[in-house]
């Protein structure tokens, strides 16, 4: 098997599909294991919205269940579309790699990461209090970052509410799609490797480019005084303190002036 083929997911046992890591995953799951012994999660992400149910077209007054039932489905629906948001990855320190699986099992991710928080915190103070990263990205929502980002948060937040309302305007009509194993296989995320292409062995040019850099690096780490900062990573007090969000609100059309003079601006 190519090292390429490794880097496609297969499916190994019946329900398990794995992969191989590419060096931009690698570096990921890396920095996040070594991160761990800080006690802090590299990179979580943290995202949460309000939202504001009212009564439905005919008059019918929708309820917290009803609310939770569309939040499931909806869940459901958008890992069916976009798998990848169940997988995870693990360290096998015998061979010092690390592998990317997805499962197909449904019912344990569903009560594992779609889970009801009622404490009397807002959004915004609960996101703040350093809640827990668990390995499965868990609704409100916290993730590792090699599975989402920032931008990825907003647009998951934006496919599960369309989801959720479809299911509370459909009642028990709304059905989620099902998907057998090759739209699963089609739709887990690539690696990036093979996402961007990259050819499997290098052209000589890009043998060159990784050869200049390499001796730029090194000459770097010969010069005197300087020093390469990296993430402490003995015992004692120096550890990460929370990254806490802050909420801007903004009046309607100030968003809509800053577009217009970021469109106006001229390239250098």
């Amino acid at each position: 098997m190519t090292s390429y083929e490794k880097l496609r997911w297969r499916e190994t046992q019946p329900g398990l599909w794995s992969k191989d890591e590419d060096e931009i995953e690698q570096f990921y799951s890396t920095v996040a294991r070594l991160y761990s012994g800080s006690g802090r999660v590299f990179l979580a992400i943290t995202g949460h919205l309000s939202l504001r149910v009212e009564e439905n077209s005919s008059g019918q007054t929708i309820t917290n269940q009803d609310v939770d039932k569309a939040l499931q489905l909806g869940w459901l629906a958008l890992r069916r579309s976009h798998p990848t948001i169940a997988s995870y990855s693990e360290f096998d320190s015998s061979t010092g790699t690390f592998t990317k699986f997805y499962r197909s099992d449904e019912d344990d991710w569903l009560e594992k990461t779609l889970v009801s928080v009622s404490n009397g915190q807002t959004g915004v103070e609960f996101a703040n209090s350093n809640p827990p990263v668990p390995q499965l990205p868990t609704l409100f929502l916290r993730s590792h970052h090699d599975i989402l980002d920032g931008i990825g948060t907003l647009m998951l937040f934006n496919n599960l509410v369309a989801h959720a309302v479809e299911a509370l305007r459909l009642g028990d009509a709304f059905t989620v799609e099902v998907v057998d194993k090759a739209k699963i296989e089609q739709r887990l995320s690539p690696s990036y490797r093979i996402a961007a292409e990259v050819p499997e062995v290098h052209t000589e040019a890009m043998k060159k480019r990784v050869a200049r850099l390499a001796a730029a690096t090194e000459a770097d780490e010969k010069r005197e005084k300087v020093e390469i900062v990296g993430v402490p990573l003995k015992r004692g007090a120096e550890v990460p303190g929370n990254t806490n969000g802050l909420s801007l609100s903004y009046p309607p059309r100030r968003p809509l002036v800053s577009l217009q003079l970021l469109n106006s601006l001229e390239p250098p």
